[in-house]
């Protein structure tokens, strides 16, 4: 069989990924929570708007090959997103009264573990 990692493979391909292959992913990563980060300041959409996108973003995530060393910054982050999507679900829906507050929450966290990631597709 052909080495097919010499083409750009979509993130659902299942070829392993090599060592050089980290930074490579964290920058794929950092691009996605990137969305995601831009998201808490965008305006125009409304909270169910911000809550469907999150959840997108999540899934992309997922679809991600994750190399092992970026496993436990990868698990954090997709909590980040279900944190996000949840706190902006609850303001749309206006049932907790502490929606805001989780809503920074979420935000910190995740821009917490974006930072991390920024890092990580540097340091490769």
């Amino acid at each position: 069989s052909r080495d097919l990692r010499m083409y750009s493979a979509p993130a659902s391909a299942t070829a392993v990924p090599t060592v050089n292959s980290t930074s490579a992913t964290a920058r794929e990563m950092s691009q996605v929570l990137k969305e995601g980060e831009a998201l808490f300041i965008q305006t125009v959409l409304d909270a169910q708007a911000k809550a469907t996108a999150f959840r997108r973003l999540g899934e992309k995530w997922r679809g991600l090959q994750v190399p092992s060393g970026l496993q436990d910054l990868h698990g954090r982050a997709t909590r980040a997103l279900e944190l996000s999507a949840e706190a902006f679900e609850a303001e749309s829906e206006g049932t907790a009264p502490d929606a805001e507050q989780r809503i920074e929450a979420a935000r910190k966290v995740f821009t917490e573990v974006k930072t991390e990631v920024d890092q990580q597709s540097k340091e490769g």
